[in-house]
């Protein structure tokens, strides 16, 4: 959002700072006469020139004979600056600008991506010189001309262009050529545009934890230094002579006179040199002279021992330097004295850094500057203590003390005498031009004012916490545990399972709830602790018991509508809405948006609101709205509790949103955010575009509908029963697998019309009501009476914005011509081809590229042939992300026996080498890429399992993402070992896990059967944890493999007597009515046997051995050729 300028207030000769000076520590820009010319960086435009040979960088060339133009109306020039400038006009030089008059819009933008409206202009229509555009100043990083054509024609034709910042001066006016007054041998010097002491400061983010962090930040805050227009500030850079004395001269409280252009002594140094005023007046002061041979080098790097030299000149300690010694060593000897070297880690000899600059700078503003006050015989020097450069020169004074009032609330009470922008420090009343500074409520800060000679007003130019009176611990909302007198118990990492802490309050605490004082509560809100927020503790006096709790409770609001009449935010989970008035005279409020100020009008639907408010109903309630943007667009890859896996990434469910999904959530007594069935569940596999609140959790999501065509298999369609009469489509989609589409009242469908191969042929769409769509022939039945109402077959499809089913396309055959591509001799023929088949991709004509036909797939050739062609000259090719349907034959309607639906699975592309399988594919490119195929396959009895595997006991069966692909992953012990497998997703098992026909629990004993790659394609179950403990007996006749379970009626010198039960038919009603028979089994122990001990009671699983066994054990026994190779023995079971 653009920004308007401020006003200039304060003491001007404290407040000036030469804009060209600031340029030598951030980014270069060039300086005219009239103002700041801001070098433009980059230029892009919506649309091509109107001619080739037309360049978008002729409009920065100086020429006015080169030109850009383009005759398209509403299309737009975007020009990049060098990082953000303050911009109030633009100067722009139009071709042909005599004969008409150009519209245009100029817009503006402070991220290069939304941009805002500035102005809309015409242009005189008089001449053919630049024609400047004044505005109010604004902050910005691009500026767009949107052109809307001329009196003329549509054309916007333009062959210069200047953005730039007059700097108060007013606009530069149309050149003329400059004289000289009569008597003057030269101009006089004009002074350059000035800029005012920043109100806000920010610490750059490569200085953050950095030794010399104060330092940067006071001095960016003072403009003495400056960061760069990324936000760093580059604390390794090197320091050149000339910055540095540009830096020292500010420093010196010199701003405004270093800003004006003046000749001086040096050769190297010419009046036009940026830091010519600077150079000459530390020249002047004695702080700094040449080289002497005539020049200063303004461009070489400064050695400390230079930099150490001018310090001491500047605070006037020259006469003991020399008495050191002089020259190098004097100075720097003083200067490790005075402590102006402290913490800068200079180095003699070695040149100086930026951060090693600044710290210098900084130690030197709080150093006790020297005066001489005798003079002649009795010349004599007075040191004053507290007399520094910064109350001398600056006229800025440091102090500190408690923050104690704002113009919201005091300490002690809710409302505040103070006026607007005005806070109280331990009894006295500064002005701030930082609103930010009433976060620092109740802590003793360290800060820095200045005071007007007339009114004796004090304002703020830099505060900060004091670190070594202030303990500060920040508790998220979430993170709180429990509440129990002045006591707060917290997870310290934030995690589910992190350590518990607690934090000790003292026994009558300062609470402050969302900017105001609450002296009512003698005990802490624990109702508090439930809301989204946070809690900020503050000990004063380092005793480990907190004095001032800051309440931090916000309330979400998720965008839904807005209403610019009423300015209301309405929510999209609840009836609520919240006001933010700009006339309201019941509230204040302030909306913000990554730390800056933004409207009303800036805030988009899906924008997470974290809203502070305080409870009063009176004039002063205070509303704070930060406004919160980030979001993400992506899939859900993994579920772990709270942690949500978006394309691999983790991040985490915010407790609002757990709420609002939660369907037993509706008690408005028990939470004051509720189920919302507008909610969409996150789940696995779910996409769409995940939103965010200030602390990074995820607050909203949009599981959205795709607009765009998707691939889908059509199972079947019908008329909804009922009063309702719906149309519904059932279709297997390649992500959310089958589902069922309400149809639009009227649907678009696209048929072809004629044979691809001949010129004639279209494919167009064409209106239906959806209950006529369904009668097409193309959908129609042709298939065996009763079993299925529509012709199942691969379509794409798209839905509108309610996911009603609106389009549908129906393939065309394009055999043929993938045919002719690949087996027509003549090479015009396949040029012809090449050519129907661009068409058929620019037109988006959905086609069968290979029809079906038992086809074998070869990894040398990264695709599949005819089953009966080696050479790969009938070839289709596929990779990682071909989607692969697989679709039940006819024949599976036939025989099998359960679900059918279940058989219907969408997957990645991934085929065995060799592997024969009935395929057709779909879209192919002219490079005979496919994106789609689809296999008909006959679905047979599930993989079988070699009953001389071992037994298994399940400990758990896991989500997982394997080749891109939503698969499981069991995990088992074998023989007391904790193993794990991946589900082969292409199984039947795996279709029957997710249709819930195959349930694993802890505990179950299983054997599993494995493919190739060693993936679980199937399994048996041989006893479930559910069952009761009932003796049985399988396997096959010849005892390989067979299983046994029963009771131990004897075991001794290796020979096992088991007792069975043969009577059992039916374990859930164990034991059955009527006479039981037994049934001894007897077994040699294969030495080698191992045993596995399962406590049931416990479910745990241990290795055994076979002094673990005994008379009366419960257990399963495998054989391999009628000896006993493994045991698992139960026990704790009722």
């Amino acid at each position: 959002m653009l920004r308007k300028k401020g006003k200039i207030r304060g003491i001007v000769s404290c407040v000036v700072i030469l804009v060209m000076l600031m340029s030598m520590f951030a980014s270069a820009i060039s300086v005219s006469a009239a103002g700041v010319k801001h070098k433009i960086v980059n230029i892009t435009a919506s649309v091509p020139g109107n001619k080739p040979e037309l360049k978008l960088e002729s409009l920065i060339d100086g020429d006015v004979n080169t030109n850009w133009s383009t005759k398209e109306i509403g299309e737009y020039i975007q020009f990049d600056l060098e990082g953000e400038q303050t911009v109030d006009y633009v100067s722009i030089t139009w071709a042909s600008s005599d004969d008409r008059k150009y519209t245009f819009t100029l817009q503006g933008s402070t991220d290069g991506e939304e941009f805002d409206d500035i102005v809309t202009l015409t242009s005189n229509g008089v001449n053919s010189v630049p024609e400047v555009y004044s505005f109010s100043p604004i902050n910005v990083v691009s500026i767009r001309l949107v052109g809307n054509g001329n009196t003329v024609n549509t054309f916007t034709n333009l062959t210069e262009i200047e953005i730039g910042n007059s700097g108060g001066t007013g606009a530069p006016t149309t050149p003329t050529t400059p004289t000289t007054p009569s008597g003057s041998a030269t101009p006089a010097p004009t002074a350059a545009p000035v800029a005012p002491r920043q109100a806000v400061w920010i610490v750059p983010s490569d200085v953050v934890g950095k030794p010399y962090e104060q330092a940067v930040t006071l001095l960016t805050a003072l403009n003495i230094m400056m960061p760069n227009s990324d936000g760093t500030f580059k604390p390794d850079a090197t320091v050149t002579r000339a910055e540095f004395t540009s830096a020292v001269v500010i420093a010196y409280g010199m701003a405004e006179e270093a800003a004006t252009k003046v000749a001086t002594k040096y050769s190297d140094v010419t009046a036009d040199h940026p830091a010519s005023g600077a150079i000459n007046i530390a020249t002047g002061k004695g702080f700094i002279d040449g080289n002497g041979d005539g020049t200063f080098k303004p461009d070489d790097p400064i050695l400390y021992e230079q930099a150490a030299t001018m310090l001491v000149k500047m605070l006037g300690y020259d006469v003991y330097a020399q008495q050191l010694g002089g020259y190098p060593a004097g100075y720097v000897m003083l200067a490790a004295e005075k402590g102006i070297a402290r913490k800068s880690g200079a180095v003699q000899g070695m040149p100086v850094t930026r951060g090693t600059c600044a710290q210098l700078i900084y130690n030197a503003l709080h150093t006790d500057i020297m005066i001489q006050v005798g003079y002649g015989s009795s010349t004599t020097y007075r040191i004053t203590p507290g007399k520094t450069l910064m109350t001398e020169r600056m006229e800025i004074y440091k102090d500190n003390g408690v923050l104690s009032a704002t113009e919201d609330t005091m300490l002690t009470r809710a409302d505040s005498t103070l006026r607007k922008n005005e806070i109280e420090i331990s009894g006295s009343v500064y002005k701030i031009k930082n609103p930010n500074l009433r976060s620092f409520l109740g802590y003793d800060v360290i800060f820095y004012y200045e005071e007007d000679p007339i009114t004796e007003e004090k304002t703020i130019v830099f505060m900060e916490p004091d670190k070594s009176k202030n303990t500060v611990l920040t508790i998220k909302a979430d993170d709180i545990t429990k509440v129990v007198g002045k006591k707060i118990y917290y997870r310290e990492d934030g995690s589910k399972d992190g350590v518990v802490k607690e934090a000790t309050i003292i026994p009558t605490p300062c609470i402050i709830k969302n900017g105001k004082a609450y002296p009512e509560y003698t005990d802490l809100p624990t109702e508090l602790w439930i809301a989204a927020g946070e809690l900020i503790l503050l000990d004063r006096d380092n005793d480990d018991e907190y004095d001032i709790v800051f309440i931090n409770k916000y309330d979400i609001y998720v965008v839904d509508t807005l209403s610019g009449n009423t300015f209301k935010v309405f929510d999209m989970y609840s009836n609520k809405s919240l006001a933010l008035d700009p006339d309201a005279t019941d509230y204040k409020f302030t909306i913000k948006k990554d730390g800056k100020d933004i409207k009303f009008a800036d805030i988009k639907k899906w924008d997470v609101l974290s809203v502070s408010q305080t409870t009063q109903v009176d004039d002063d309630r205070l509303i704070d709205v930060i406004v919160t943007s980030k979001s993400v667009k992506g899939k859900v890859t993994e579920i772990s509790g709270d942690e949500v896996f978006i394309d691999g990434v983790k991040y985490e469910l915010s407790g609002y949103y757990k709420k609002v999904t939660d369907p037993t959530n509706t008690d408005p007594t028990k939470s004051t955010v509720l189920y919302s069935s507008k909610a969409d569940k996150i789940e696995v596999d779910a996409s769409g575009v995940f939103y965010f609140d200030t602390t990074g959790k995820i607050a909203a999501f949009d599981k959205q509908f795709s607009t765009g065509e998707n691939y889908g298999y059509l199972i079947s369609t019908g008329i909804e029963e009922g009063v309702s009469g719906k149309v519904l489509f059932e279709i297997l989609t390649i992500d959310s697998g089958i589902k069922v589409f309400e149809a639009n009242n009227k649907i678009e469908v696209f048929r072809a019309n004629g044979d691809p191969i001949e010129d004639t042929f279209t494919y167009e769409g064409e209106m239906f009501l959806a209950k006529d769509a369904v009668e097409l022939t193309e959908l129609d039945s042709n298939t065996a009476p009763g079993q299925i109402t529509t012709k199942r077959q691969l379509i794409k499809y798209a839905v509108n914005g309610e996911g009603k089913l609106n389009l549908i396309k129906i393939a065309v055959n394009f055999q043929t011509i993938y045919e002719k591509l690949l087996t027509d001799t003549s090479a015009e023929n396949r040029v012809k081809m090449i050519e129907k088949l661009d068409k058929a991709e620019r037109d988006e004509i959905f086609r069968i590229s290979f029809p079906s036909k038992a086809r074998r797939y070869k990894n040398a050739h990264m695709g599949f042939l005819e089953a009966n062609n080696n050479t790969g000259d009938n070839a289709f090719f596929v990779d990682a992300n071909t989607i692969h349907l697989r679709i039940p034959n006819q024949n599976a309607y036939n025989t099998y026996r359960g679900d059918i639906k279940t058989l219907y699975k969408s997957q990645k592309a991934k085929f065995g080498n060799g592997k024969n399988v009935t395929l057709v594919a779909y879209d192919a490119t002219k490079g005979l890429y496919t994106p789609i195929v689809i296999e008909q396959y006959a679905p047979g009895n599930k993989a079988d399992i070699d009953t001389a595997t071992s037994l298994l006991i399940v400990e758990k069966i896991t989500d997982t993402m394997k080749d891109d692909q939503f698969s499981k992953k069991l995990y088992y012990y074998e023989k007391g070992d904790l193993k794990s497998k991946d589900i082969d997703y292409n199984s039947e098992l795996y279709q029957d896990i997710v249709d819930g026909g195959t349930v694993f629990k802890k505990g179950d004993v299983i054997q599993i059967g494995t493919n190739a790659s060693g993936e679980i394609d199937a399994v048996n179950h041989i006893r479930k944890a559910t069952d009761p403990f009932v003796p049985a007996r399988s396997g096959n006749g010849d005892d390989n493999g067979q299983r046994i379970v029963g009771t131990i009626r004897v075991v001794e010198g290796g020979v096992l007597l088991v007792e069975t039960d043969t009577a059992v038919t039916n374990p859930e009603t164990y034991p059955p009515p009527g006479a039981r028979t037994f049934e001894l089994f007897a077994a040699k122990i294969d030495a080698a046997a191992a045993v596995t001990v399962y406590d049931v009671k416990d479910e745990e699983v241990k290795k055994g051995s076979g002094s673990n066994l005994e008379v009366g054990d419960y257990i399963i026994i495998r054989l391999n050729k009628s000896k006993v190779v493994e045991f698992i023995k139960f026990v704790n079971f009722e």
